[in-house]
Parts: C-alpha cells; sequence; structure tokens
C-alpha cells in the first residue's frame, strides 16, 4: 500500500479476485479501498485487481514509430 500510494489515492478501488476452480463455485470478488488492503484476506490464489486511475497517455513516440512500420509494410 505505501508503494501504490506513490500513484493512487488511499480512496482508490481495488479489487481482490480468487477464480472458481471448480464449476459449483463462485468467483470470490471483493472490492475495497487501497487503504483497506493490508487488512484483506488474501492467499497466494488471490489476484489483486487495481482499475487504471484515469486513461493513459498516449505514448507519441511509439505511435509515430508503428506508423513507420506501417508505411514502410505498403510500400
Amino acid at each position: 500500500v505505501e508503494l501504490l500510494s506513490r500513484d493512487y489515492p488511499s480512496s482508490h478501488g481495488v479489487i481482490v479476485y480468487r477464480a472458481a476452480t471448480l464449476p459449483i463455485q463462485e468467483p470470490r470478488i471483493v472490492r475495497m479501498p487501497l487503504v483497506r488492503l493490508p487488512d484483506a484476506e488474501i492467499d497466494l490464489a488471490d489476484t489483486l485487481v487495481i482499475p487504471p486511475i484515469g486513461d493513459p497517455e498516449a505514448n507519441r513516440e511509439m505511435l509515430e514509430r508503428l506508423a513507420e512500420l506501417d508505411r514502410a509494410g505498403r510500400a
């Protein structure tokens, strides 16, 4: 939480997810704010899902490189 708090506010929602392993089971989905994560019951079968805080910024340099490859492929 200390490390994640550098990029996310303590109120940011996270999800502790555990997939069902048998057809008769339901997945376990627990939503909570980041600040409550230290008190959550988590084990090795769980996955921590941290949704993005906003829209990602476009990597202009990579977009230009991809456009160049596209143009080269059409030539």
